[in-house]
């Protein structure tokens, strides 16, 4: 995700998707990266307050991190190795459901209410909501947690380091 990017505004369609599903199992996870464009440029106490301020987003969002190429975060790493595809861009979307087997990505043009996005979050045969609800616990989180990742909320910022962050419709 990026503060300055004209996909910013999918933070709202994230969050929207977030409260409707996560009472069946989703989990949004948001990580913010200046990979692209260096369009977020902002510590992460500025990330924090921009994305609770601006579009009163709820889902956990980790300290700012890289998510391609040889300094992503580990999580973005397994991301990659199981699709075979990087973000392009910020706001660029993994689907991962609950047992981790199946795993979809979406470009950035691909927004949260995307008909194609919610078809797969629902689809019969995979129904990845129906079958368990979905989260990351496939991913080894203790090698995130050793990179002190932080969440970004700006009641709960602890002051995170810009060291790297983790998805489960997860964006970078």
């Amino acid at each position: 995700t990026a503060s300055y990017c004209g996909f910013t505004r999918q933070y709202e369609g994230l969050e929207a998707l977030y409260r409707r599903y996560r009472d069946r199992g989703l989990v949004v996870l948001g990580f913010p990266s200046n990979d692209f464009g260096q369009q977020e440029p902002g510590s992460n106490q500025q990330i924090a307050e921009f994305c609770a301020n601006t579009f009163g987003v709820q889902f956990p969002m980790f300290a700012k991190s890289s998510v391609r190429g040889p300094e992503a975060n580990p999580l973005f790493k397994q991301l990659a190795e199981r699709t075979g595809t990087t973000p392009k861009w910020n706001f660029y979307k993994y689907l991962i459901s609950r047992d981790g087997r199946t795993v979809l990505a979406y470009n950035s043009l691909t927004g949260p209410e995307s008909k194609t996005l919610l078809r797969d979050l629902e689809r019969p045969g995979g129904r990845l909501l129906r079958q368990g609800g979905m989260d990351a616990s496939y991913v080894d989180l203790g090698d995130v947690q050793h990179l002190e990742f932080d969440y970004l909320h700006a009641t709960r910022y602890r002051g995170a380091t810009s060291g790297g962050a983790t998805s489960t419709s997860s964006t970078g």
